[in-house]
């Protein structure tokens, strides 16, 4: 196998791309289609995720690093991947709630009221989430969770997923290669 000595940084913003590339493609088509919050879109998003973790794992592992990849190197490239992916799928929501359709976040805030309306809380607890809901439920909040949220998954996936696909060199190997 070919060594391609590309950093881990390369690779996770390719990955990242592509990524945030199919999502994005995702939620528009979920949003032409008047699918959003379809919970088959939501299993087949976190599916993109981990599909193209662990083609970036693979791809880096064996086109970059002659068929060799370290635990630490595979949660590096898959929190990078993470970042950049959330990040990029972040700001285009953000875009899109910001200025092309701002009446999504009031359909979100709605069904995240109706969900603790069936809770049984008093009037009290439901004004008090009804504001939380206010302040969280906007389009720079909503960049700044996806972004965190993305890099929290990206790390507890990666940490799988490396342990999975990682393939260290041997003492042997690397003794003989020096």
């Amino acid at each position: 196998m070919e060594k391609d000595n590309s950093s881990i940084g390369k690779v996770a913003l390719k990955y990242g791309a592509i990524i945030a590339a199919a999502l994005m493609l995702l939620s528009l088509v979920a949003y032409v289609s008047n699918l959003s919050g379809n919970r088959f879109l939501g299993w087949l998003e976190n599916i993109i995720i981990i599909g193209g973790l662990v083609w970036a794992m693979m791809n880096f592992r064996d086109k970059h690093r002659g068929g060799y990849m370290e635990f630490g190197q595979g949660v590096s490239l898959g929190t990078l991947v993470s970042l950049f992916g959330g990040s990029l799928t972040s700001l285009y929501s953000f875009i899109f709630l910001k200025y092309i359709d701002p009446s999504a976040l009031d359909g979100l805030k709605d069904a995240s009221m109706e969900r603790v309306m069936q809770g049984g809380y008093s009037d009290a607890e439901l004004e008090m989430m009804d504001s939380i809901f206010q302040f969280v439920y906007t389009p720079g909040m909503m960049l700044i969770g996806g972004i965190l949220g993305a890099i929290l998954g990206g790390v507890i996936i990666s940490l799988i997923l490396a342990a999975i696909i990682k393939k260290p060199k041997s003492l042997f190997e690397e003794a003989t290669q020096e």
